[in-house]
């Protein structure tokens, strides 16, 4: 009997995780045109590869109307960490306005869920910026 319970829970530990954390938020200010976000991932505890859905999302200054803007996805194959930047762009000759962050989303092998969020950037925008004919926008980005 003893040896059963070895082998099972010897066995048990062996699905695979994503370990994943936030190593740069996206910065606001004023007249932004690009925002990043910085993040690192390995496999821990086996080498299926972990997909993990990376999110840019939009509300207002005053948190209302949360919206996602832009949805990339991202597999990590490797037990050493490895970094990626995700980056969204206003558009030429436009600039970001009000909130953006990022969510993180992935499963592990076992099914258990995760989430993580960067920090919030705020963004302004200086009517200065626009050149004539161009307007500011809330949201525009492009892949």
């Amino acid at each position: 009997m003893v040896i059963w319970c070895i082998a099972v829970v010897g066995c048990g530990g062996k699905n695979t995780r994503l370990l994943l954390h936030i190593t740069e938020d996206p910065i606001g200010g004023t007249n932004v045109p690009v925002l990043t976000c910085s993040f690192e991932g390995k496999l821990y505890k086996g080498t299926t590869p972990i997909t993990a859905t990376v999110e840019w999302w939009w509300c207002s200054f005053a948190g209302t109307n949360e919206s996602l803007v832009h949805r990339e996805m991202y597999t990590f194959t490797e037990e050493e960490y490895v970094e990626y930047t995700t980056m969204i762009s206003a558009g030429a000759n436009y600039v970001f306005f009000q909130v953006y962050w990022v969510k993180i989303l992935w499963e592990d092998e076992d099914g258990t869920e995760h989430e993580i969020e960067s920090s919030q950037a705020r963004c302004n925008a200086s009517r200065s910026l626009a050149k004539p004919g161009a307007r500011l926008t809330e949201r525009s980005v492009t892949n």
